[in-house]
């Protein structure tokens, strides 16, 4: 990371010319910097590293509030999920009826049975015992069908929903993670600026730590008002804060 050797702003370390206050790198390091010019940049970096810090200390968040890792944790459910109870009671109720059939099927051949039938009678109850079934089994099958194109659609329904909602919280869970990502590059960023900070604030006595007070002593010191930090600071104010 590079900074502008004339107002401390941060720049591209191949540029040739600060995009602040187009001052060219080179051509200003051949001059000679007065003291006032260096004990200015300094001061107006600290100024900006105190305004950098103070806006990411009301951006940042704690890190804990977001996601460690990437990850799809809501999985998306197969339309058998929720079919198979409606397939399961669609053939259990073809067994059912058609069971149902067969007993009373049977039922009304026992109790013909202990009378004397002729030949026509017992061809006839043949018949019918025949019919009984073959009609139990169409309505079994029936109601099966039912049950299944019924059960279908609304297992259709279900899935799409919760998938929907699968889909939408892992979306939401995506956006927080790269939420984190800004948050933790925020915080890496607010460390170097405090680090960097440390090697000028002892330029300012704590007093005056402020930046419209900051801005004051670069005012005072660029209008040649004063010469020093100190001399500024007893300008501003009733005498000199302790250090």
């Amino acid at each position: 990371m590079e900074y502008c050797r004339f107002c401390g702003a941060m720049m591209n370390p191949l540029a040739s010319a600060c995009p602040k206050c187009g001052m060219k790198q080179q051509e200003y390091s051949v001059a000679a910097e007065s003291p006032k010019d260096t004990l200015l940049t300094k001061l107006r970096r600290y100024k900006e590293l105190l305004g950098e810090t103070e806006e990411l200390k009301r951006l940042i968040r704690p890190q804990s509030e977001f996601p460690m890792y990437e990850s799809s944790d809501y999985k998306k459910r197969s339309l058998m999920k929720f079919f198979w109870p409606f397939m399961v009671g669609g053939i259990g109720s073809y067994i059912v009826i058609t069971v149902i059939t067969i007993l009373i099927a049977i039922n009304n051949v026992y109790t013909r049975g202990s009378y004397a039938l002729s030949s026509s009678q017992y061809a006839a109850t043949q018949r019918e015992m025949a019919d009984t079934v073959y009609g139990g089994i169409f309505a079994g099958l029936i109601v099966c069908l039912g049950i299944i194109l019924i059960g279908l659609k609304i297992a259709r329904s279900k899935r799409d929903e919760f998938n929907k909602n699968a889909d939408y919280m892992n979306m939401q869970k995506t956006e927080k993670f790269r939420e984190g990502q800004k948050n933790q590059k925020m915080i890496d960023i607010y460390q170097e600026d405090i680090n960097e900070m440390y090697k000028y604030e002892q330029l300012v006595p704590k007093g005056y730590r402020t930046i419209p007070q900051i801005d004051r002593i670069i005012e005072l010191i660029d209008a040649d008002q004063a010469a020093t930090v100190e001399e500024a600071c007893a300008m501003m104010g009733a005498g000199l804060p302790e250090a």
